[in-house]
């Protein structure tokens, strides 16, 4: 079925959530280890450009 869905790197995805948790995990394991929620916010927005960056085009990523 996830074939058929072309999901199967989602599917995939299911173990490296196993192994770090879900974002929202991580969110709180920031904030237990601060107390501060602006680190929280720095950590979701390094996490999202991490996340952007990882799915450029190459082009984009040669010409930045």
């Amino acid at each position: 079925m996830a074939d058929e869905l072309d999901s199967r790197e989602e599917l995939n995805y299911i173990h490296t959530m196993i192994e770090r948790g879900s974002g929202a995990d991580r969110q709180l394991q920031v904030y237990r280890d601060t107390g501060d929620l602006k680190k929280v916010v720095d950590y979701i927005i390094e996490e999202t450009e991490a996340g952007l960056a990882e799915h450029e085009p190459e082009s984009v990523r040669k010409a930045g």
